[in-house]
């Protein structure tokens, strides 16, 4: 785990105006205070600038679901890197896999999505994972191996890329069945690897059913720098206590360090 932990609520397509307006007020009038983690909320495209207008005197950051592989043009209904900076936008989620099943997205179409989100200086919160097939076929570090693909193409060509892993199993993502703590380290191994030898100091987070009762096995979970929150971040109150939680077990932990 490293000093910054980070915190990344994916709201996906939930909520409404005055939710999302309540959901933020209420987590920089409770967490405001908190040193950690790094908080970055990533609300549905049309809340965006509302969401921003929120956080704007805060520490809290603003994240997006997805972009365009495209820079503009005729391009009904998708959202370019462009529009997303404009309104503030830090980070950007690329390649879930709900969007690679959903919407049939290749490596070719994602590492568009890197490069234009790297031509406008956002952090990627890039993620991969195994399904359950390639999980009880043993096959969760080929399945790894390929998503990789294009993150590990824009890094050779350059390195100053701004991306973060996010290790998302699909299996574990909604159903309420975490990844063990053994199973996150052998994965994040892997990776770190993988980045070792291109001479990238990697950043990863673990998403997959994380909430407030299991929170604290990943903050303590030495190669981890982060999770994805999912449906725990649409409550307040879970949100706020996994961030307390966060906050309380890193200080413990630079605390014994020091």
């Amino acid at each position: 785990m490293q000093a910054s932990f980070m915190v990344v609520a994916n709201w996906k397509m939930n909520g409404c105006r005055d939710r999302v307006t309540n959901l933020s007020h209420e987590l920089i009038t409770r967490c405001g205070f908190l040193n950690q983690p790094k908080i970055v909320l990533c609300p549905p495209y049309i809340y965006l600038e509302r969401v921003q207008e929120t956080l704007a005197s805060s520490k809290i950051s603003l994240g997006a679901q997805d972009l365009s592989c495209e820079n503009n043009g005729a391009f009904t209904g998708n959202i370019s890197g462009e529009m997303l900076v404009d309104v503030g936008v830090q980070y950007v989620i690329i390649g879930h896999s709900e969007r690679r099943l959903n919407n049939a997205e290749t490596n070719d179409i994602i590492l568009k999505k890197l490069s234009i989100a790297q031509f406008q200086g956002m952090t990627s919160i890039f993620c991969i994972g195994e399904n359950i097939v390639e999980k009880q076929l043993g096959n969760t570090f080929k399945a790894i191996d390929h998503q990789l693909k294009p993150v590990i193409t824009l890094i050779k060509n350059d390195p100053s890329i701004k991306c973060i892993v996010a290790y998302e199993p699909v299996w574990s993502i909604g159903t309420g069945c975490s990844a063990s703590v053994q199973d996150v380290e052998r994965v994040n191994k892997y990776i770190k690897q993988i980045f070792n030898d291109l001479n990238y100091p990697i950043k990863i987070i673990y998403g997959g059913s994380v909430n407030e009762m299991n929170i604290e096995q990943f903050v303590a979970i030495k190669s981890l720098d982060g999770v994805i929150v999912g449906n725990a971040s649409l409550s307040a109150d879970k949100l706020i206590n996994i961030c307390m939680r966060v906050e309380k077990q890193t200080m413990n932990t630079l605390a014994d360090i020091v």
